[in-house]
């Protein structure tokens, strides 16, 4: 398809260069966004993309500092691996979450770990469910959660017992759709976030909306009580 061959830049020098993967990814979601293309040749210059990394050997886990978990995570929010080098366009992202969501999918169809930590040159530390979940990013959350590998529990950061998880992440932005998700993927309410249980920090006062509330009430009684459709008012 000579759309797709114009697309997609498998020049082996070029994905030596820091980035390039992430970047030439991001390029052509753009296109895409941009409707200068359409969704059947977009990804399937996308999956060129990851494939030509694969063939010449690229190393995701290691060359470049790049990992996995750091190129799942630049499109699960607002991030980009070139991001030092100007300010983003953060609006953009999120309209374009349908397009980098499918980055996420092909990225996880060509083995990528979903529990693979982001590591920007320091000590790895996000997950991108995390970074999913915190940015209200209801298609990777989706992708990341249809992914039987994915463990809807970890925390941020290393042998860290009081790290955010995916669901603690997704309350303060009041993203009470992937806070629903989350739980019917098995979130655990109960684990404790600076000493406080996260069902305890998403009904307390209503502090961070009544839909947060509901989510949490409503998932809770119907655990309580499975034939029960609606919830007492808090």
């Amino acid at each position: 398809m000579a759309e797709v061959e114009f697309l997609v830049n498998t020049n082996s020098g070029q994905l030596a260069y820091p980035g390039y993967v992430a970047s030439e990814l991001q390029r052509i979601c753009e296109v895409w966004y941009d409707t200068q293309i359409g969704p059947k040749v977009a990804k399937a210059a996308l999956t060129a993309t990851i494939q030509a990394a694969v063939d010449y050997n690229v190393d995701l886990d290691k060359d470049h500092g790049l990992s996995w978990g750091t190129l799942l995570t630049c499109f699960c929010c607002n991030m980009d691996y070139q991001k030092s080098q100007g300010q983003l366009n953060t609006t953009r992202f999120q309209n374009m979450a349908t397009q980098r969501a499918e980055v996420v999918k092909l990225l996880l169809a060509a083995g990528a770990d979903p529990n693979a930590r982001e590591n920007w040159g320091k000590e790895p530390y996000w997950t991108p469910l995390i970074r999913a979940a915190w940015a209200g990013y209801v298609p990777q959350v989706t992708a990341l959660l249809d992914d039987d590998r994915t463990d809807v529990n970890l925390r941020a950061g290393i042998n860290n017992p009081d790290g955010d998880t995916a669901l603690s992440s997704a309350v303060p932005g009041k993203h009470y759709e992937v806070a629903r998700l989350l739980l019917e993927k098995g979130a655990d309410s109960s684990l404790e976030v600076g000493g406080v249980s996260i069902f305890i920090r998403a009904t307390a006062n209503n502090s961070y909306g009544g839909d947060i509330a509901s989510v949490f009430y409503n998932h809770y009684y119907r655990q309580i009580s499975p034939n029960q459709s609606v919830a007492p008012a808090p």
